[in-house]
């Protein structure tokens, strides 16, 4: 298929064929439309796992394991929390407008486009964090 678009291209360059003709010859090329794309999984939740070592209880560990959030979820949420931030906010002082709050929106649509991955991922001898999405 492409070489045969290209030496119509070619033939058409060089003048040994009109537009007409090569408009013709170029719709009249089968392309193969039975290939099958399947989607790609795409990041739905966002997960958050913290497990830390607390000297105040003797060295015992803090483990704090939420479920896995919906990302639609975690958005509406932020966009009302700005908008409840900004309605009671000194309106001197409020360096955020609505603006901001299209892209927190924007955001949270281009992470839901992504696959899932992970966003922070701390190890260390006391303290583990893991920020993920799937």
């Amino acid at each position: 298929m492409n070489g045969q678009l290209n030496e119509i291209l070619r033939r058409l360059q060089n003048g040994k064929t009109d537009v007409d003709a090569a408009i013709k010859e170029i719709e009249s090329i089968q392309y193969k439309n039975d290939i099958e794309i399947s989607p790609k999984k795409r990041a739905r939740k966002l997960k958050i796992y913290i497990n830390a070592i607390d000297d105040k209880k003797d060295g015992k560990n803090i483990r704090i394991n939420l479920p896995a959030l919906p990302l639609r979820f975690i958005k509406r949420l932020s966009v009302f929390g700005l908008k409840i931030a900004i309605k009671h906010s000194d309106k001197k002082d409020t360096v955020i407008d609505l603006a901001e709050i299209e892209k927190v929106k924007y955001l949270f649509d281009a992470l839901m486009l992504l696959p899932p991955f992970e966003i922070i991922n701390v190890d260390s001898k006391d303290a583990k964090v893991h920020i993920y999405t799937c």
